[in-house]
């Protein structure tokens, strides 16, 4: 799932992560630097809003006026003043704001959904089906689902997947923070 590191105002090297949802909204950024909807009945620039193609990853861009004096990863907004998001993103708004954006995703226990899927999910470890509704993760680098059941826990069978080598840990957390800055 997509999100910000926000930088915790009073404590310089704490940054909290705002996550944001792939539903079809927008956050502004404003001011404190936390994401809202829209504020005083009206959506304010920058806006992050999600692209809801049908993809297999989210896309993010980042909308705001070339006026605005944001800067992307050093380099002012400039053209039409949209910017798609990259993980690990600099932002730093015009009161010197600064946040990241993250596309990293965590492994996590889902229950297996093949909604849109033309053929079965075979799981790569055991190179069984994957059950609708089964516990399975599915690997945040290479997007190859595994099962992850009592009786049949082939994602973290072994320390690393078979298709990309991405950890297998369930508690592995970001490979990257702000705090390596």
């Amino acid at each position: 799932m997509a999100h910000l590191w926000v930088r915790q105002p009073d404590q310089a090297n704490h940054w909290n992560i705002v996550r944001l949802a792939f539903a079809g909204r927008g956050y502004a950024l404003v001011d404190d630097a936390m994401p809202v909807r829209h504020r005083n009945g009206k959506t304010d620039l920058p806006l992050i809003v999600p692209d809801c193609g049908d993809r297999q990853r989210e896309l993010w861009v980042l909308i705001a006026g070339h006026e605005t004096g944001l800067r992307i990863n050093g380099q002012l907004l400039s053209g039409t003043g949209i910017h798609v998001l990259a993980d690990r993103d600099e932002i730093v708004l015009g009161n010197s704001t600064r946040l990241f954006f993250g596309a990293e995703e965590l492994a996590a226990v889902t229950p297996f959904s093949a909604a849109g899927a033309a053929e079965p999910s075979m799981c790569p470890r055991c190179k069984k089906a994957i059950a609708e509704g089964a516990a399975a993760v599915r690997c945040p680098q290479c997007r190859v689902w595994y099962h992850q059941e009592s009786d049949r826990n082939c994602w973290t069978y072994d320390e690393v997947c078979v298709m990309c080598r991405h950890t297998t840990a369930l508690d592995a957390g970001f490979s990257w923070t702000p705090q390596n800055l």
